[in-house]
């Protein structure tokens, strides 16, 4: 069975330090201060670590950084702006998100990959 190929962790590292200092968590100069050196990424959770020692984040803003990886590190749907999760349960992850069409705010709902898969519950 082939290894499921792995992003690039110095790309999330940039993604998520973007993010960051978009929301206004973090100034450039702290990102670039905990990021991973030229000839070794650290990836996105370390990096969180890193910035909650340093004390450019708290705990509290870490771990929700953590729990919103996805929404933070890009997850994109063509002509939406997954903006925060709202909630998530046993079918899948809401996501408060920009419509690019209509310029509004809208609920998005991702599937679990397994029922994604899954040809007779998409038909329901």
């Amino acid at each position: 069975m082939a290894d499921i190929p792995r992003p690039d962790p110095r790309l999330d590292e940039e993604r998520l330090s973007h993010a960051l200092v978009s929301r206004g968590l973090l100034t450039r100069e702290e990102a670039r201060a905990c990021r991973g050196s030229s000839d070794g990424a650290i990836g996105p959770e370390a990096l969180l670590a890193r910035l909650t020692i340093a004390g450019a984040l708290t705990v509290g803003q870490a771990q929700r950084a953590k729990e919103e990886l996805g929404t933070l590190l890009g997850q994109q749907i063509p002509g939406y702006h997954l903006m925060e999760k709202l909630g998530q349960g046993a079918m899948g992850v809401v996501y408060k998100a920009r419509q690019a069409s209509m310029d509004r705010l809208v609920a998005v709902k991702v599937l679990h990959p397994k029922l994604a898969a899954d040809p007779e519950f998409l038909l329901r």
